[in-house]
C-alpha cells in the first residue's frame, strides 16, 4: 500500500505540471480486496447515481447529485440480466431481475479518468463457494487494453476494488464477472480531465457536495455566529 501511495503522488504531480496524454502507455494498478477504504488514495471524488430501473445505460453525476460531468454506466450484456437497476445517490447498481449481472462498462464521454474505485457484492456459484472472480480491465485511446486484473472475492462479501492508471488516462473501465455480481456500488473516480483532439487531457475542477456532518457542523456555526451577534446588539 506505501508503494501504491507513493505512485499516486508522483501521478498527481505529473497531472498538476503537465497535462496528461490519452495515448500515452498506461500501466494499470490493481487493488483489493479492502474491507473498509484500503483502496483509495483520498483524491477521489463520489459518483452519485440516478435512479433508473429495467435500463442497460445508467448515469451517474461526479461530485454531487447534479455534478458533471456525467458518468455512463452501460450494461456489460452477457448470459445473465443484461437489465439493471439504479439507486438514486451514492448507491447501488442490482440486477433488475434479482438474480445477478455480468458486469458494467464505465467511461465519462469526452474525459479521461485515472483512478475508479467501487465495492462489488459478487454471486456465489454454489452454496460451498468461498471465492469467485471476476476482472477489472481499463481502455485508453481508441479501445486499447492497458492491462488485465484478475481479481477473487469471497462471494456476498461487500469489499472495495479499484484500477489506477499511472502514466496517462483511461477512457474506459470494464468490470466483468462470468458468474455474476448481486451488486456494484459507492462508485468514486479521481483524474477527471478533458481530452483534447492533440492527445492531451486538460484536468477539470470538481465541486464536491458537502458531507451531511459538515452542513450540520456549519449550520450549528451559523447559528453560534447570529446568537453571538444578537448577544452583542443587547
Amino acid at each position: 500500500m506505501k508503494r501504491l501511495l507513493i505512485t499516486s503522488t508522483i501521478v498527481c504531480g505529473a497531472l498538476w505540471f503537465h497535462p496528461p496524454s490519452a495515448h500515452a502507455v498506461v500501466t494499470d494498478v490493481f487493488c483489493g480486496p479492502s474491507s473498509g477504504q484500503g483502496c483509495e488514495f483520498g483524491d477521489e471524488h463520489k459518483v452519485f447515481l440516478q435512479a433508473q430501473t429495467n435500463t442497460m445505460h445508467g448515469l451517474g453525476n461526479i461530485g454531487s447529485q447534479d455534478g458533471l460531468p456525467l458518468m455512463h454506466i452501460d450494461s456489460d450484456g452477457g448470459t445473465l440480466d443484461t437489465f439493471l437497476d439504479l439507486k438514486n445517490g451514492f448507491a447501488t447498481i442490482k440486477p433488475h431481475s434479482g438474480v445477478s449481472f455480468n458486469g458494467v462498462d464505465i467511461t465519462i464521454p469526452g474525459f479521461g479518468f485515472t483512478d475508479l474505485v467501487f465495492d462489488v457484492q459478487l454471486t456465489p456459484s454454489s452454496k460451498k463457494s468461498t471465492t469467485e472472480a471476476f476482472t477489472i480491465e481499463g481502455f485508453s485511446g481508441a479501445h486499447i487494453s492497458d492491462g488485465l486484473g484478475n481479481e477473487t472475492d469471497k462471494p456476498d462479501a461487500d469489499t472495495e476494488f479499484s484500477i489506477r492508471a499511472v502514466g496517462g488516462v483511461f477512457d474506459e473501465v470494464n468490470i466483468l464477472a462470468a458468474l455474476g455480481f448481486d451488486e456494484i456500488k459507492h462508485i468514486e473516480v479521481s483524474g477527471v480531465c478533458a481530452l483534447l483532439a492533440n492527445g492531451d487531457c486538460t484536468p477539470v475542477v470538481i465541486i464536491d457536495a458537502p458531507e451531511p456532518a459538515s452542513i450540520a457542523l456549519l449550520g450549528f456555526g451559523l447559528l453560534g455566529t447570529i446568537a453571538f451577534a444578537r448577544r452583542r446588539r443587547a
